[in-house]
Formats: C-alpha cells, sequence, structure tokens
C-alpha cells in the first residue's frame, strides 16, 4: 500500500536537467495549486494490523482502514502538485516543447499547447510528457497529459506511473491515475478535487490492497467534506468465502477543530447501486459486520453468539465514526459539540457507484487537434 507514496520521489527528479529557456519576466501559465488538502484526521499512513479475529476485531478497527485507504488517494493528488510546483520553475508559456532524461535513463519529450480538448470540455492549455523511445508504439508513449483552465482555475492530469519511470514502476503495467481540480464552482464549494486510480499493484499478502478508487475532495470554508470508494476485490473481513468489498464512504471534518466524521459501507464490489441508503445503511459497517461475527460463530462453534456477546463485538462499529488528530475515537469520547454539525453536513453525502469503480476506466486524450 506504499506504492503511491514511491511515486512522489520521481516528481522532483522528473524536470532535473531540463530548463527551457524562457524569459526571466515571463509569468508561468500553470495554476499555483492543483489539490485539495486532506485533513489528517481523515488520513493516515499507517495501516491496521490486517490478520484480524473476532477476538481483536471491531468497528473501530475497519474505520481505521478508512482513513488508511484515503491516503492512498491523498498521495496519488499529491504527485499532481508536485509537478505542477516543479514546473513553475521554468515559467513555462504556451506553445513550448523540450526534452529532458528522466529517472529511468529515458528522454522524455514535453508539449505545452494552448486550445485542447479531453474529456469533452475545451480547455486554455494542454501539456503532454511521452517517453521517446515507446513514441512509436499504438499508445505513443505518453507518460502523462494535463489540461487545465486559468480564471477561474480548472484542470485534469492523467498519468501512467510504468511510463513516468519504466525502471521503478515497471511492474505497475497500466496502472493510471487521474486528478481533477477546480475552483469555478463557488458556490458548491470554493474548491475541490476528484482523484481516481485504476489497476493499481496488489501485494498477495495485502488482502485490503486497493485495486482502483474514487475520491471527491472539497473545501467550504472552514469544512472539508470527502466520499467516495476503495475497491478490494481480494478482502475479506472474517470469512473467506464473503471476498470483494467496496469501502463507500462519506465524512466531513472541520480541519481547525481536528474533528471529523465519517460513515461507512461495505456492500459487494460488484453492486451496482447508486442510492444512499443502500450503500451506506443496508449495507452498513455495523451490519457487515454484524453478519460476518455471525457467521464466523456459527463456523467455529455450530451457534451464533448470544446478544450480549454481539454487542461486546459491535461496540464500535455504529455510525457515524468520530475522529481526532489521534484518530478513531469511541462515541461517548467525542465530546466537541462540532461534531453534531458535521453529522448533519454527512447526510448530504453519498459514495459512487461500486460497480462504477470497479469497471472504470482512465485514458489519455488526442493531444495532436487542437480546438
Amino acid at each position: 500500500m506504499k506504492r503511491v507514496i514511491y511515486i512522489l520521489a520521481v516528481v522532483f527528479l522528473v524536470f532535473v536537467g531540463c530548463q527551457p529557456k524562457q524569459p526571466e519576466q515571463q509569468e508561468s501559465i500553470l495554476p499555483s495549486s492543483f489539490t485539495v488538502e486532506v485533513p489528517s484526521t481523515l488520513e493516515s499512513d499507517k495501516a491496521p494490523q490486517s490478520k484480524v479475529t473476532t477476538d481483536t476485531l471491531d468497528g473501530s478497527q475497519l474505520y481505521e482502514y478508512l482513513r488508511y485507504f484515503i491516503h492512498v488517494g491523498k498521495n496519488a493528488s499529491d504527485i499532481v502538485q508536485q509537478i505542477i510546483d516543479a514546473i513553475h520553475k521554468y515559467n513555462l508559456s504556451q506553445n513550448v516543447s523540450f526534452s529532458y532524461t528522466g529517472n529511468d535513463g529515458s528522454v522524455k519529450n514535453v508539449v505545452v499547447k494552448s486550445n485542447m480538448g479531453y474529456d469533452g470540455q475545451k480547455w486554455q492549455y494542454g501539456m503532454q510528457i511521452t517517453d521517446a523511445d515507446m513514441e512509436s508504439g499504438d499508445d505513443h508513449g505518453i507518460a502523462m497529459q494535463v489540461f487545465w483552465n486559468l480564471n477561474p482555475v480548472a484542470g485534469v492530469a492523467v498519468i501512467k506511473p510504468s511510463y513516468m519511470d519504466k525502471v521503478t514502476y515497471k511492474n505497475w503495467g497500466d496502472a493510471m491515475i487521474k486528478v481533477y481540480y477546480s475552483e469555478a464552482e463557488p458556490n458548491l464549494y470554493d474548491k475541490y478535487m476528484i482523484v481516481s486510480a485504476i489497476n493499481l499493484p496488489m501485494s498477495s499478502s495485502d488482502k485490503y490492497a486497493v485495486k482502483n478508487l474514487k475520491m471527491f475532495v472539497g473545501k467550504k470554508s472552514t469544512r472539508t467534506d470527502v466520499y467516495g470508494n476503495t475497491e478490494h476485490p481480494n478482502a475479506w473481513i472474517l470469512l473467506p468465502d464473503h471476498k470483494g468489498y467496496d469501502w463507500a464512504f462519506v465524512a466531513s471534518a472541520f480541519p481547525s477543530e481536528e474533528i471529523a466524521v465519517a460513515q461507512v459501507g461495505l456492500p459487494p464490489d460488484t453492486l451496482d447501486e447508486t442510492q444512499r441508503n443502500v450503500l451506506l445503511e443496508d449495507y452498513s459497517l455495523y451490519n457487515v459486520l454484524k453478519q460476518e461475527i455471525k457467521g464466523w460463530f456459527f463456523q467455529q462453534y455450530g451457534f451464533y453468539p448470544d446478544s450480549a456477546t454481539l454487542a461486546n463485538y459491535l461496540v464500535n462499529a455504529k455510525a457515524p465514526a468520530h475522529f481526532t488528530s489521534r484518530g478513531f475515537v469511541p462515541s461517548q469520547l467525542a465530546v466537541n459539540p462540532m461534531f453534531k454539525d458535521l453529522e448533519d453536513f454527512i447526510k448530504n453525502l453519498c459514495p459512487y457507484n461500486p460497480y462504477d469503480i470497479a469497471q472504470m476506466k482512465i485514458s489519455f486524450g488526442d493531444f495532436t487537434q487542437e480546438q
């Protein structure tokens, strides 16, 4: 699960030795920001222990997994921001091209154009990076594309890590990352981003490894909303034959107060459903864990747990989950009165369709045609 973090190392090397000649007074056409900060209360780079049994498993552990999965999406978005920061040093203007030697020793070609199209939308500017040795292939060796508008700022970036660095990410295959960023809808959010990733490499030893994900992060005044899904085709909780889960979630935070709340559903990753009550209530973490515990008990002992035993395992599984800077906290310790406001906010949020996440595709645009 540390795989996305390693991408960041290439960002600082991508443009090393590549310094196109631009007038010092030339102002960069790139936006200064391309991401929205994820509240620290909702993300963690430490994965909970995955080998669990009913002796140790409770709702708090599954809620902590949510923070780790959000961390994967956060790091994917950080790639784009780091690239934007690196390019700013060169004050790139429209309609320029140059080459550099990448971290993998291969020559990369960079082209910046104006009036480009992607995802059915016209963009003021576009940038493409290709691997020179692979440009003759059917996919033209495209490693990254970025399209954006200014005033208001909005844009989309698509990256194929295995082409960005053919050595470090040679096993990433067709993994792709896409980040959409916008400051163009102030009535909805001051700014927001949608992070998507597909075909992430999964370790056979990590049953909770993420294959695909899609995550929305929006900032409105002092509040940040986060919602989305992570697909885990190899995941099982207590019953190995119940394999394949989608972590569907909605969350809201007051970063300055260091508090957040979240609601999690665990539907099958094959479920074709968009209704909030199905994703987060019918398949709530509480309901799914309850059925898993009952099934595990019956397999082990030939009978179901009594109500007191079952309640003991489910004590921290009810929604919403509360978080502080320390991570998950039991509801009785969530004493900040502002938690109630966040509980109200998440009622208006809904995850994506699990089936759509499992079937999601990401592709580059046609960079040969100006709009």
